[in-house]
């Protein structure tokens, strides 16, 4: 496809403010997206959608919490969702069913919002402490731009876009901004605070509360995984005793929750794959929600 064309719809994006305009059917990542068109909001279509309007309301909601806790975002990502779940037929026009995992995409959620998001082979480095550091992602807020290296593993991609996700609602006056790579296993110092309140965002928007603990019920048959024979047997996992002299931390058992394939005769993809998080990502994840104890 030529570069007139690409900066064709480019134009034609920015002029129709289209959320579909990067958008393909199935969400992916890689494939260029076919033009769509979208829907205006009215009385008698009200799961059309308005990524303008819809993206100022985010805003303005992100702007009256300053300054902002981690219950302010985490109120601001429940909203995000609603409106996702809202609109999950216009964005997905050819399946009857959803899953609300596939509606945990920062990029499509991005484009939905009228942004250019793009993945591209290189953003280059840049100089931090003495090193050379790969550039993860970077974000134009005003400009409504988004991109992200494939030079880091998927994990990492999805956190580094969900990320610049945060700072296009939580700091929309920003300029253009480069961030290094990250999967989300701890927060940035708190002291860069709209670093801090992206991290936030990333963490509740890939790993919402009510839909790990829903999953992790699913897999596991319990709100809170005790280990005990019954549960050791169920992993499969070895002898209880050999089982809590090598698990004796809860972070040992939130890793092994967090990548466990297997549980009491049932084969899945962990919940970090689903989710498309790394392995401690959702171990941590996991103890936030005390959905384990020793």
């Amino acid at each position: 496809m030529s570069g007139d064309f690409l900066q064709q719809i480019h134009k034609d994006r920015r002029r129709k403010e289209n959320p579909y305009a990067y958008l393909m059917g199935d969400g992916t990542y890689d494939a260029l997206p076919a033009l769509s068109t979208t829907r205006s909001r009215t009385i008698n279509d009200p799961e059309g959608v308005d990524s303008a309007s819809d993206l100022h309301s985010l805003r303005r909601a992100a702007n009256d919490s300053q300054p902002r806790s981690r219950k302010g975002i985490a109120a601001l990502v429940r909203e995000l969702h609603s409106l996702l779940w809202r609109s999950r037929r216009a964005l997905f026009p050819d399946r009857r069913h959803v899953d609300p995992l596939e509606l945990l995409d920062p990029i499509l959620t991005l484009r939905f919002l009228g942004f250019e998001c793009n993945l591209v082979e290189s953003l280059g480095q840049y100089a931090l402490e003495g090193q050379n550091v790969e550039v993860a992602g970077t974000v134009d807020a005003s400009g409504r731009s988004v991109e992200v290296s494939r030079q880091f593993e998927p994990p990492v991609r999805k956190f580094t876009a969900a990320h610049e996700l945060g700072h296009a609602i939580l700091h929309p006056a920003q300029a253009l901004h480069r961030d290094r790579a990250f999967d989300g296993t701890q927060l940035r110092d708190p002291r860069d605070r709209t670093e801090w309140e992206a991290d936030v965002f990333a963490t509740y928007f890939l790993m919402p509360d009510k839909l790990v603990r829903a999953r992790f019920e699913a897999l596991f048959r319990t709100s809170e995984f005790v280990l005990n024979e019954e549960t050791a047997f169920a992993l499969n996992a070895g002898d209880i005793e050999e089982l809590r002299a090598r698990y004796i931390e809860t972070r040992h058992l939130s890793r092994l929750l967090a990548k466990t394939t297997y549980y009491d005769g049932c084969h899945f993809d962990s919940l970090a794959q689903q989710f498309g998080v790394s392995f401690e990502a959702m171990a941590i994840r996991l103890e936030e929600l005390r959905l384990i104890k020793l």
